[in-house]
């Protein structure tokens, strides 16, 4: 997060090398059953030679005890600029929504912005349901298409047409 409010984007080239970290730790995660549930840059941290460590499992649960929806006693779990569209409107935690957080994650990292924008909480909200972010390579021109389209895939506003695992993610 600290990186990005001083520079704004990463090259594409260090994006991707913390992208394999991550989703290293999101695999073993997920492997394990195990929902991060706020994955976002302020809990990316890294270290010399770009060396990544992914933070704050305190939203985490265990799949199997998912009888729960994205509401906690607490409100929201997780950051709703980063939070898939589905638990927005109560739905089911799953791994997809993982997949989203760490999607809208990279957009910001290699665009400088978030996938969907608005003014308002309001607007957003009602945005993130239907908008569709813009390419990245419209926002900034270099991006390889391939990880483009891993990135857009991952942000699709049914979870059923995103990555069905971290691992694929990881392979696109």
């Amino acid at each position: 997060r600290e990186i990005l409010e001083r520079q704004q984007t990463l090259p594409e080239d260090q994006v991707l090398k913390i992208a394999k970290q991550v989703l290293s730790a999101l695999e073993y995660a997920h492997e394990r059953r195990l929902l991060h549930r706020d994955i976002k840059p302020g809990n990316i941290l890294i270290g010399p030679d770009l060396d990544v460590k992914l933070v704050d499992f305190g939203l985490a649960k265990r799949l199997v005890d998912c009888a729960f929806t994205s509401h906690t006693t607490s409100g929201m779990p997780g950051t709703p600029l980063f939070m898939a569209p589905e638990l927005l409107n109560g739905g089911r935690a799953t791994f997809s929504a993982d997949i989203y957080s760490l999607a809208a994650t990279l957009y910001r990292c290699l665009t400088g912005r978030h996938p969907i924008e608005a003014k308002k909480l309001d607007e957003w909200l009602a945005a993130i349901q239907s908008q569709v972010p813009p390419p990245l390579s419209q926002l900034k021109p270099g991006i390889s298409p391939r990880v483009e389209a891993a990135i857009l895939k991952a942000l699709a506003k049914d979870p059923d047409r995103r990555q069905p695992s971290m691992s694929e993610f990881r392979r696109e």
